[in-house]
């Protein structure tokens, strides 16, 4: 009994140790892109695992551990918002213990998928309804399975009053990978993020069968095909000139900032500034971050009709259409996310309302609500209720917008592998508004660099260009030919910029 026991805890050792190893493969692109390609080693990792799994339970535990080691990664920038300056806690600890709990239970329900995707497999070997080659057919598509299926999770356990069950949670698509790679960005517009995950799945597959058979030769020629994809830019027709002119305003302020009063009204004044001098050089559009809330600070209500009128009093040679949002109270003592698009020329004002809210951002959800109360943070936790009771609006986006107007992606909006195409499906527009804030986020490399390549192949595949505007990130340009431009700097003041984007 003592050798069995022996032997049976080696093995669990090992298998841990593997999906450890598996783990930070699949994840440490998020944070190091040069070493994206170990991905590829990662999915070899988990089909080690299912394999080697005694049965689907022990096969989902295995892959479970892998997939969150994997989101701690993809979901790193979470440690962004430490210190959090925008509200008075009792100490750095509770800043880091409220930060670490929601990291480290988000990677889990991401995680979840991991199970899904392991037990499934290991559960469709054992009862042997395919045959062997079509089992490792399978393994692409399930593993886009198991990264929806982890979304799925997400936005179950992160269930509130401004949510819904979704799968637009993506972090830590190992699609996303692939999308750092020029061959990445040429096949985006063939599914997106979804067919690029299925692609990373698959050289997985590829090398895992010429491992186990010993096909060096053909696993040599394999990996040079790989590296040559990787690094040799694919020629991609550029993006016909449309002859649009679009002034990205960016702002530097901080959630501690935008506290008080004085920062309100200090952020008031400079982009009063900032409009005005982007209206010198007579651009098509200017876009302010997300929030901004220019207009309501500027003419107070936003909801008359005449505001047009209040505009172009104060700027009479103003005939840029201005793309504007900001928070809207309503009579049931909920807020709504709105943007406001200011046409001067044709004496148009449009509003649209945000449909994806960010967990914890703009709502709580309703397990961390009682958790938090649960172990006395019920303070910490009614003070983000007063400022964050959003919900989705009532103003959508239609095919009855002028077809010279932009659609809008809101911030958060665009983690979605389809947010693009599902504001534009329905009309034709000459690009996309992408107002942004990270205001409760310090500087964070690793969001920055995931967000932009889900862009990057979100403006491939719908083939519309992105435009954004940022509070404390800068705005840019994603062109559908796969191109990111930073735009012409015009003027930098003190907390704001003026970027000009021509295209």
């Amino acid at each position: 009994m003592n050798n069995v026991y022996k032997i049976s805890k080696k093995y669990l050792t090992s298998a841990l140790f593997v999906a450890i190893i598996t783990g930070i493969a699949l994840g440490i692109g998020f944070i190091v892109p040069p070493l994206a390609g170990l991905a590829v080693v990662g999915v070899v990792g988990c089909i080690y695992l299912i394999e080697g799994a005694k049965n689907p339970w022990w096969a989902g535990v295995y892959i479970g551990i892998a997939w969150t080691i994997k989101s701690l990664c993809s979901i790193l920038w979470f440690w962004a918002a430490y210190p959090i300056s925008w509200i008075t806690l009792t100490s750095p600890v509770t800043e880091i213990f409220i930060i670490f709990l929601h990291w480290m239970t988000g990677a889990l329900w991401l995680g979840a998928g991991g199970v899904f995707f392991g037990i499934g497999l290991k559960y469709i070997e054992g009862v042997k309804i395919l045959p062997r080659p079509l089992w490792y057919i399978l393994v692409p598509v399930w593993c886009v399975v198991g990264e929806l299926a982890g979304a799925l999770t997400f936005s179950f356990i992160g269930l509130g009053p401004g949510s819904y069950l979704q799968t637009y949670f993506s972090f830590g698509f190992i699609g996303y990978l692939l999308g750092y790679s020029p061959f990445g960005i040429a096949i985006a517009p063939y599914g997106g993020v979804y067919t690029l995950t299925a692609i990373m799945a698959s050289l997985g597959v590829f090398f895992f069968v010429v491992l186990k058979n010993r096909s060096y030769q053909i696993g040599l020629a394999g990996l040079v095909g790989v590296i040559i994809c990787a690094v040799v830019p694919f020629s991609l027709p550029p993006t016909p000139s449309s002859n649009m002119s679009v002034i990205s305003i960016n702002t530097r302020f901080d959630a501690y900032y935008l506290s008080n009063q004085a920062g309100q009204q200090g952020r008031a004044q400079t982009l009063e500034t900032a409009v005005t001098e982007a209206l010198v050089y007579n651009p098509q559009f200017i876009i302010l971050p997300e929030d901004s809330r220019y207009l309501m600070s500027q003419f107070g209500s936003v909801q008359e009709n005449s505001i047009v009128n209040k505009f172009l009093f104060t700027h009479p040679d103003g005939r840029s259409i201005i793309i504007d949002s900001g928070r809207e109270d309503l009579l049931d003592g909920t807020s709504v996310l709105r943007a406001h698009l200011l046409d001067a020329t044709n004496n148009q004002f449009l509003q649209f309302d945000k449909q994806y809210l960010v967990p914890q951002g703009e709502y709580v959800p309703a397990l961390y609500g009682a958790a938090m109360h649960l172990f006395g943070y019920g303070p910490f936790v009614e003070k983000i209720e007063q400022n964050n009771s959003y919900r989705p609006g009532p103003f959508l986006q239609s095919e009855t917008v002028p077809a010279h107007l932009p659609a809008i992606l809101f911030c958060f909006e665009s983690v979605r592998p389809d947010g693009v195409q599902s504001i534009t499906h329905n009309r034709q527009v000459p690009f996309v508004a992408h107002p942004i804030s990270h205001a409760w986020f310090h500087s964070s490399k690793v969001l920055w660099q995931q967000l932009d390549v889900m862009l990057q192949i979100q403006a491939r595949q719908s083939g519309v260009p992105i435009v954004s505007a940022g509070n404390m990130v800068p705005g840019k340009l994603y062109l559908p030919d796969g191109t990111i431009e930073t735009g012409e700097l015009l003027v930098e003041g003190e907390r704001y910029e003026l970027r000009l984007f021509s295209f």
